[in-house]
């Protein structure tokens, strides 16, 4: 497992909406900033009409001359923007869409930091396992040649015993070692989404 897979594999597991305390998801946040944008222009229309008369159809007092008339009406509304309500909302909705993005690219680097803090802890704890047990082989040699001397006589039964005594308490780290990588391992795949 390299660090780029495992960040890859926990930006996979991220959810599509981002998991906070923020009251809507980024698409109601967008779709209500374009809401406020079309408010704030002109609206449509509200009535048109347009009539043509034909007065030749019509009795008149003066039958020889051909007139029409010719109607147009048209209605507009606008909204007057006085307090500035439209525009705030506008830029209210704007701002939540802008948290909404950011709240996301926080869940990002977040979960990306966090895996790669896991693999920290994950390869140091293996190296310090690892050094770990190269020094118990020295140490178990050093038991060995100083039992050894013992045999001999060059040395006395306290020095053996010290030799031992180091040796086990050497031994002892490896637990705490091996835990700590278990929970890096653990940290890791949870961050992916698959713990065990």
């Amino acid at each position: 497992m390299t660090i780029r897979r495992s960040i890859d594999w926990s930006r996979r597991a991220l959810p599509p909406m981002p998991i906070c305390a923020s009251p809507m998801p980024i698409s109601t946040a967008r779709a209500r900033h374009c809401g406020k944008r079309v408010l704030r222009g002109c609206r449509k229309p509200r009535s048109s009409a347009g009539t043509i008369d034909n007065s030749a159809t019509q009795p008149s007092a003066s039958s020889n001359v051909p007139t029409t008339d010719y109607d147009l009406a048209l209605t507009a509304s606008w909204d007057i923007d006085l307090f500035g309500r439209l525009r705030s909302g506008a830029l209210a909705a704007g701002a939540d869409a802008d948290a909404q993005a950011a709240a996301l690219d926080s869940l990002r680097v977040a979960v990306v930091a966090d895996t790669v803090l896991a693999y920290v802890d994950l390869c140091g704890a293996t190296r310090a396992a690892n050094v770990s047990g190269e020094i118990i082989a020295v140490q178990e040699r050093s038991v060995g040649v100083v039992r050894n001397q013992l045999a001999a006589g060059e040395v006395s039964p306290l020095e053996v015993s010290q030799a031992a005594s180091l040796l086990e308490s050497t031994r002892a780290t490896l637990a705490p070692f091996g835990a700590a990588r278990a929970n890096a391992l653990y940290r890791i795949a949870t961050l992916q989404g698959r713990p065990r």
